[in-house]
């Protein structure tokens, strides 16, 4: 099973090369073993933390089966730094089948410093068919891009608050910002301050991806039972005395009677006892089930990798869920841009499929 797997991932030729260059290590094994000191693996120089190396961005190109990575660094002195090529300043590539590493320096790799943070500031493309992962050493500090960086690229370096979004602000991956009562995230840095990298987060799905969004109110839900009654108070102290009422019509004269004297004012009567219960209301209606995840047919990557789908029941602030027929794969595929009745597709050239929407 190792062995068909081997042979899907290393062309033809490759497998031929490997073949004979195992062959060769089999004899030089041979002649060496008359040799008693091996020859030592180097070691990095102990860590200066005056310059710190970063990975700035990962993007994958499923086409070709390539990996390009931006690096950054940071400087933390007031003056530029020179580190020259070699062991303070190297690059080391990870082969895919075994970890045996071999230092390099690259032509555009840097070696001179300025002062504070500097993203984006050297590009290499990686060959994902021979290597698994690029490191870049500076003064025994080492930072690793691998292609899982791709996915989680905005929280590599953690998470920092920065306000409302502003155009003209330099932002970097991981940096969080407020926009029209919207937190957004950013998965790359706009340091060229070019015409596409300051439009704002809603416009720029390259470079920010939604971190919270505003909630909506549900719908109310049915009426509660009708409450036990309580139980009959204590009698409440005597009121104040009432107003008086309007005049009644006048009655009919009546005899002359004997001038009686005034009588006193009688007492208030006690409070009427509390009326029952009335009967309870009816129960209201069932609200609506919650709508069900929308589940896609069986679909495939074309040659270049990336698919352009038309789908109704996908919206702007949907969640999207794509799977491999099958499983069996280290990253699945993608979707890195959505939008009402739309979303786009990457991942491995000629790949079965399925999505998942969830609204």
């Amino acid at each position: 099973m190792f062995f068909k797997d081997f042979k899907k991932l290393v062309p033809s030729k490759t497998l031929m090369f490997l073949l004979v260059a195992g062959f060769g290590a089999l004899f030089s094994l041979r002649a060496q073993a008359q040799s008693p000191t091996p020859t030592p693996t180097p070691t990095p120089p102990p860590a200066n933390y005056d310059v710190i190396p970063l990975v700035s961005l990962v993007t994958l190109q499923p086409a070709d089966e390539t990996m390009t990575v931006s690096w950054g660094y940071i400087n933390k002195t007031n003056a530029p730094i020179t580190i020259e090529y070699g062991e303070n300043n190297q690059t080391n590539f990870s082969f895919k089948w075994w970890p045996q590493v071999g230092p390099t320096s690259l032509t555009n790799q840097p070696t001179v410093f300025a002062p504070g943070r500097h993203e984006r500031a050297w590009t290499t493309v990686v060959d994902l068919t021979q290597y698994r992962e690029l490191s870049w050493w500076i003064n025994g500090v080492v930072t690793t891009a691998t292609p899982l960086d791709a996915i989680n690229q905005p929280y590599r370096n953690g998470f920092r608050w920065q306000g409302d979004w502003n155009a003209e602000t330099i932002y970097a991956p991981g940096d969080v910002v407020l926009y029209e009562d919207e937190a957004w995230i950013a998965r790359a840095s706009n340091f060229e301050l070019d015409e596409s990298s300051n439009t704002p987060p809603p416009e720029n799905d390259f470079m920010w991806i939604i971190f919270g969004a505003n909630a909506y109110n549900g719908a109310d839900g049915r009426q509660g039972a009708q409450g036990l009654p309580g139980e009959t108070g204590e009698q409440g102290p005597e009121g104040e005395r009432g107003l008086i009422g309007e005049t009644g019509p006048k009655g009919e004269t009546g005899d002359i009677g004997p001038k009686g004297e005034n009588g006193d004012i009688g007492a208030t009567g006690d409070t009427g006892s509390r009326g029952s219960t009335g009967p309870q209301g009816p129960v209201g209606e069932r609200g609506p089930k919650a709508p069900l995840p929308a589940v896609s047919a069986i679909l495939q990557l074309p040659p270049s990798g990336t698919l352009r789908i038309d789908d109704a029941r996908v919206k702007m602030g949907s969640v999207v869920y794509a799977q491999y027929v099958g499983g069996n794969s280290l990253l699945p595929p993608l979707s890195v841009k959505l939008s009402d009745g739309q979303l786009l597709i990457i991942g491995f050239a000629n790949r079965q499929f399925r999505y998942v929407v969830f609204n």
